[in-house]
């Protein structure tokens, strides 16, 4: 049976997730957990359950019909299970759309574990996601450990995409973020992109949660033998 008492809030020593160029925010964990996202079949979820039995890695992606997003999600897929298993951590997504592209997305990126999403972008809100400017350095392709294509490439690719979807209230501008969570009310680090390029570098997730690094095409690792 479930202890009637209050949960007591921890006060955790953050692990620091900036890449220099980026402060971490503050994250109200009481204002965010009674928000609601939805998963593909739009059964409501209670954010504070994603993370309140586990440490939980959420990622707030961009809409699906950014190739910034997509090719983020595709390196989040490639994540090896028992990396995670390691850190004792789950894996979270949460997109700014409605439930029916989750599983359109899912078979494009090949992420196989939790995708869920925000329609109203209550949590994005939230946490200070902002629209991007379209300006200064994290616009720039080549700063992004996760996004192959350039800029030419990825609006093509964004545009022809945007044919499947068919997400017409999509905003395309609004910024993701990454939060580490959990158990309970704990918030151990947190990070929002300042840009469509300035998700944060997986292995910089990986090696606060886990301990260790694998290598992407653009963020290469050298395997200890």
């Amino acid at each position: 049976m479930a202890s009637s008492e209050p949960t007591k809030i921890e006060k955790v020593v953050k692990i620091n997730l900036s890449r220099g160029i980026n402060d971490e925010v503050t994250v109200d964990i009481e204002r965010l957990e009674d928000l609601f996202v939805l998963d593909e079949e739009g059964n409501s979820i209670r954010f504070g359950d994603l993370f309140k039995d586990k440490k939980t890695v959420v990622v707030l992606l961009r809409h699906p019909q950014c190739f910034t997003a997509k090719e983020y999600a595709e390196d989040l897929a490639k994540i090896p299970d028992d990396y995670l298993e390691k850190g004792n951590v789950q894996l979270v997504t949460i997109g700014p759309h409605g439930p029916d592209l989750i599983p359109m997305f899912r078979e494009e990126t090949g992420f196989r574990h939790a995708m869920l999403c925000d329609p109203d972008a209550a949590i994005y809100k939230a946490i200070g996601c902002k629209c991007d400017e379209l300006n200064g350095n994290n616009q720039d392709p080549t700063t992004s450990k996760h996004v192959k294509s350039g800029w030419l490439s990825g609006i093509l690719s964004s545009t022809y995409r945007a044919m499947w979807y068919r997400d017409f209230k999509a905003n395309l501008l609004l910024n993701g973020a990454c939060l580490v969570l959990g158990p309970g009310k704990q918030v151990h680090s947190s990070h929002l992109d300042k840009g469509m390029f300035d998700q944060m570098p997986i292995n910089a997730i990986l090696e606060a949660v886990c301990g260790l690094t694998m290598s992407f095409p653009k963020d290469r690792r050298v395997l200890k033998v």
